[in-house]
């Protein structure tokens, strides 16, 4: 919880990164398994959560304003694998 409290709260779906909450096996061509996990980080640039923003006290304005910018732009997110370590649970 610390580390969660010490990193600014995005202002919406459309700057947040997402990233897996388990490990995922990638297995090549040989059968040779990695442990990996990804994380979705946004192209478009990072903006912290306003707190006097009066507009953000309707409960879905986080899907609102992620359908608005949608309709003014296109999102886009870049894909970050991590290979993981040797025993990480994968379950």
């Amino acid at each position: 919880m610390q580390l969660i409290r010490s990193h600014p709260i995005s202002s919406g779906f459309d700057n947040s990164t997402y990233n897996s909450l388990n490990a995922f096996r990638f297995i090549n061509a040989n059968g040779a398994v990695v442990p990996v996990r990804w994380s979705m980080v946004p192209v478009q640039p990072f903006e912290p959560i306003s707190t006097t923003d009066p507009g953000k006290a309707d409960k879905n304005y986080l899907f609102d304003a992620l359908i608005a910018s949608i309709h003014s732009h296109p999102l886009q997110w870049r894909l970050v694998v991590t290979v993981g370590q040797p025993g990480d649970p994968t379950e």
